[in-house]
């Protein structure tokens, strides 16, 4: 009589079957949520992100000549990804909630003002 696991092809060719040697699948899975004081902290970021981009943004917007906003959308850029980013991958540790909220916040106000609070549309 044959080997149960063998089939007719495995009889008839003298085939081993096949076995997963890939060892166990790993799954990930979160270490844990955010607490609130990482959410306060990233909440701190877009405020002052905000903060800085309007004052940096009111000279452009309040004004009737034709001026250009590439400055100031150059350096809100440079202070959310540079130094959001720094602050983030870098630094770390408490501050790491703070550089992403930083990045967050240029999101928010580009996307909520169509890019005029950040420069880029003019």
């Amino acid at each position: 009589m044959t080997d149960p696991e063998k089939t007719l092809e495995d009889d008839l060719f003298g085939m081993e079957p096949a076995r997963d040697e890939r060892g166990p699948r790993i799954v990930w899975q979160p270490r844990e949520l955010p607490g609130c004081r990482d959410l306060a902290l990233a909440s701190a970021g877009v405020v002052t992100f905000a903060f800085v981009d309007g004052i940096m943004m009111w000279a452009p917007l309040t004004t009737t000549a034709s001026s250009s906003p590439v400055p100031q959308a150059l350096i809100l850029l440079l202070l959310a990804f540079g130094l959001g980013g720094l602050l983030a991958w870098r630094v770390g540790g408490k501050w790491r909630p703070y550089g992403f909220g930083m990045m967050a916040g240029w999101l928010v106000l580009t996307l909520l003002s169509a890019g005029y609070l950040t420069g880029i549309s003019p």
